[in-house]
């Protein structure tokens, strides 16, 4: 998995990015609410949240803009591609600064993947009768 942690977005000041997450100090607290009331606790995990978001193509049917972008990978990323898959990526690795990579949805590290995330399992859910409390 590819993480873009630390990856500048030049537009990050334009970008809507509230979506609904919890601290670690709001989890103490529904965890401490369940049990003093002796209510169940119910949990899951989505693999690879962020990459199951809305893409940036999608994101516009659903009424939310945002501006695509890319990145510009480490040094010797199109090398090791190169190695696997030698007719898609070895004139990339011939030379690697014309290249960068287009994103076509949110990714770890962007700012606004939870947002994108959050928006698709929010219309999800809706669609299958679970209304917001």
């Amino acid at each position: 998995r590819m993480v873009l942690k630390g990856f500048a977005e030049s537009n990050q000041h334009q970008l809507q990015t509230a979506s609904p997450t919890s601290s670690r100090l709001g989890h103490k607290i529904v965890m401490h609410k369940a049990a003093e009331t002796g209510n169940p606790i119910w949990s899951l995990d989505i693999s690879t949240a962020f990459l199951q978001g809305y893409s940036f193509d999608q994101l516009d049917i659903v009424g939310h803009s945002r501006q695509p972008c890319a990145f510009v990978p480490p040094p010797g990323v199109f090398a090791l591609l190169a190695e696997i898959d030698p007719d898609t990526w070895s004139e990339a690795a011939k030379s690697p600064n014309d290249y960068v990579f287009w994103l076509e949805k949110g990714a770890y590290g962007l700012k606004d993947a939870p947002l994108l995330w959050w928006l698709r399992i929010d219309k999800w859910l809706k669609d299958h009768a679970w209304l917001p409390t």
